[in-house]
């Protein structure tokens, strides 16, 4: 009796159609394991979904997000010298960590880059990450590291109630909740629940609590997910809405792919006028006519095994096969049904399927720019709950050794957080038309509504290293009594065609 069609219980169409309203966690409950084991299986073995995931990667992260120190000298009350100072000190201790692998993983396999890199992998196709920043300062010395925080990723999977038990109101899925719903510790198994069967994992498993933070409010435990709703504690893949559709459409194409290589093995089929009996009562029994017909020679055709007509008897015939396959629809239902995958996942059409033959410069630019905004969206989670909680405990420690000088970060959190305070640089986002998005960076620089910063940064470059290597080419040129030619910004008009011979 409500207003509202869609909340009818009794229309035809919707009748059947009552889902749960469970809450953010209820609703993940029992189906977030399937969901990650399904999405890792089509990452594995679906190449369109192999290729969305290096594209999303390529373009949020590159081999790396490159941090550019942009300390806030005014709630700092300090000049913007000193602040230019502190940054280049800042980047420096945030390189020496990040690009040692000693250093900053424990395993001492992988630089933060690519730690970063195998995070988003894992938010996308698990629908989350996990990772723990331990301090070794034993370990991490006889290394050779000046720092004693070193991480260690852990896969989701390990993230359950200990003995799998059911979860209550302070344990959800592996989270332990304090009041409101935050999250105060994790427990984490020992071993994977995938190595069940391995000769190692036989002993029965063990979980650990590790607090969300140390005993001095230091932070041990990074959890990276979208939270789509309140109250949700765990990750889901960014695939679980077209799971559906991914496997029907690789079940199609398989079958069409199957069907086009027997229409193209089998090309004849040889058609005898005597029945069974008949041939019974001229050859002895079906064998004898068998081992007659296989003891004459097949016409060779030179094309390759199989490339051969065999010698007809008289009254045998060839008749042609076809399947008609595959089908004449099928690349407008793949089609379809790709686009419905892209956008599910955030994605456009075209640079799902890295088709971009029936665009035009219009058109392909709108495509960039929509989805775009997806992997500016992975850039900026990724930075929130990433890379800046892993940034604040390496400078944290660079304090407190000594490394930095930073007043106020430790004592006060508004200063910390404008000591913090910088841009995370990824790859650029590309050109579709350079001749005339140059101009436009051009034009929006000369009108003030950008700068060469943001420009540089839309390149995924820092303006101070590119200014100071200007410099020393305008520098070597002149050394050599070099000139370089001038180039006009201007766009020019479009030019009329000529009109055909004749015409």
């Amino acid at each position: 009796m409500g207003a509202f069609l869609a909340g009818s219980g009794s229309a035809p169409e919707l009748r059947d159609w009552t889902p749960a309203a469970g809450s953010a966690d209820a609703d993940l409950d029992g189906d977030r394991q399937t969901i990650a084991a399904r999405a890792r299986d089509l990452e594995r073995n679906d190449a369109l979904v192999s290729g969305a995931v290096q594209s999303l990667k390529d373009s949020a992260i590159g081999f790396g997000l490159d941090f550019q120190s942009m300390p806030d000298y005014r709630a700092l009350g300090i000049d913007r010298d000193r602040a230019q100072d502190a940054a280049r000190r800042i980047e420096a201790i945030w390189h020496e960590w990040s690009e040692d692998r000693d250093a900053c993983d424990v395993t001492g396999q992988l630089p933060f880059g690519a730690m970063l890199r195998q995070s988003v992998q894992s938010d996308l196709v698990n629908g989350e990450s996990l990772q723990l920043a331990l301090w070794l300062p034993e370990r991490q010395r006889r290394l050779g590291s000046r720092f004693a925080t070193v991480m260690q990723t852990v896969e989701a999977d390990r993230l359950s109630n200990p003995q799998d038990r059911i979860g209550d109101p302070r344990l959800r899925d592996g989270v332990e909740l304090a009041g409101y719903g935050a999250p105060v510790a994790y427990h984490i198994r020992s071993s994977h629940p995938g190595d069940l069967f391995m000769p190692w994992a036989m002993a029965a498993a063990e979980w650990q609590r590790v607090a969300l933070r140390g005993p001095g409010g230091r932070r041990v435990v990074i959890h990276s997910f979208d939270q789509k709703r309140p109250g949700q504690h765990r990750g889901v893949s960014v695939f679980a809405p077209v799971m559906t559709e991914l496997k029907q459409r690789a079940r199609f194409q398989r079958a069409e792919l199957q069907a086009a290589v027997v229409n193209a093995v089998i090309a004849a089929v040889l058609e005898s006028p005597a029945d069974g009996q008949t041939l019974v009562d001229l050859f002895g029994d079906a064998n004898a006519y068998m081992d007659m017909r296989n003891a004459q020679p097949a016409v060779q055709l030179g094309i390759g095994p199989g490339g051969a007509i065999p010698r007809l008897l008289p009254g045998e015939t060839l008749k042609g096969y076809s399947s008609n396959r595959p089908s004449a629809g099928m690349d407008g239902f793949v089609t379809t049904v790709s686009r419905l995958i892209a956008t599910g996942i955030g994605m456009t059409y075209e640079t799902f399927m890295r088709d971009f033959s029936k665009t035009n410069y219009s058109s392909a630019r709108a495509s960039l720019l929509e989805g775009w905004r997806f992997v500016l969206f992975l850039r900026m989670h990724k930075t929130l709950t990433w890379c800046r909680p892993t940034l604040d405990l390496v400078l944290e420690e660079a304090v407190w050794r000594g490394y930095l000088d930073l007043p106020g970060f430790a004592e006060s959190r508004a200063r910390r957080q404008a000591w913090l305070r910088g841009v995370w640089r990824g790859p650029a986002r590309g050109w579709v038309d350079p001749v005339k998005e140059i101009t436009a960076a051009a034009m929006r620089v000369r009108l003030g509504i950008s700068t060469l910063r943001d420009e540089a940064l839309d390149q995924g470059r820092d303006l101070d290293d590119l200014l100071d290597q200007i410099a020393l080419e305008q520098e070597a040129l002149k050394a050599r009594g070099l000139t370089l030619p001038e180039v006009n910004f201007m766009p020019t008009a479009d030019q009329p065609e000529p009109a055909a011979a004749g015409a």
